[in-house]
């Protein structure tokens, strides 16, 4: 499903976000 696959790419963006500021 398109919200689906947004959701994943949001989670993986927020993650590596949180990666770079720590």
């Amino acid at each position: 499903m398109y919200l689906n696959e947004v959701a994943k790419l949001f989670q993986q963006q927020q993650q590596q976000s949180q990666s770079q500021t720590s």
